[in-house]
């Protein structure tokens, strides 16, 4: 078919499905119309680059898991190792497919351990945060009960001396005989 193998999906759709000349498709039944829409439906919003193994995958999810010697919708004739092209007992996908799958799961896996190590380093720089915390509210704490103790032991401040009003006037006299008697050179 256009110089190449079909995939298994085209080979169901050409064994249960006939083109009219009017354009339309005529189904052996609905179950099989069912089936061939729900796969490509699988496979329109692909974000895998390998297409084969797209179709591989939808074909399996739809109509199962091939049997020892028998390969679905690839006639009489076929067997794993016919249709697949090796000697395994399954296509090859599956292995190329189980090793993306273990590479994305390493990838997650290397992201969780090093978001979890950053929440660690994250946590211990908390813990040293608190410490400074705790250290500077003990340091408050002494200075305040210096500062407390510093006033005990300090007599009250004593206030200047009042003086009476005839005080006043004797040391203002004095004031003004020092002024006049000095004799100014």
């Amino acid at each position: 078919m256009h110089g190449r193998t079909p995939h298994r999906l085209e080979v169901f759709k050409m064994g249960r499905c006939k083109n009219l000349p009017d354009g339309t498709e005529s189904w052996v039944d609905e179950e099989s119309r069912r089936r061939y829409e729900a796969m490509s439906e699988m496979i329109a919003p692909s974000d895998i680059d390998v297409e084969s193994q797209t179709l591989e995958n939808a074909f399996i999810s739809v109509m199962g898991k091939d049997r020892p010697g028998r390969v679905r919708c690839a006639g009489s004739g076929e067997t794993l190792r016919t249709w697949y092209g090796s000697t395994s007992t399954g296509p090859s996908v599956y292995s190329e497919r189980e090793k993306q799958m273990q590479e994305q799961l390493k990838v997650q896996e290397d992201k969780l351990k090093a978001q979890a190590d950053k929440m660690n380093e994250m946590q211990q720089q908390i813990s040293q945060l608190q410490s400074v915390a705790s250290k500077v509210d003990e340091m408050s704490v002494l200075l305040s009960q210096i500062q407390a103790s510093q006033a005990r032991t300090q007599p009250p401040p004593v206030p200047p001396p009042v003086q009476s009003e005839r005080e006043t006037k004797t040391d203002e006299a004095v004031d003004d005989f020092l002024d006049h008697d000095v004799p100014i050179s």
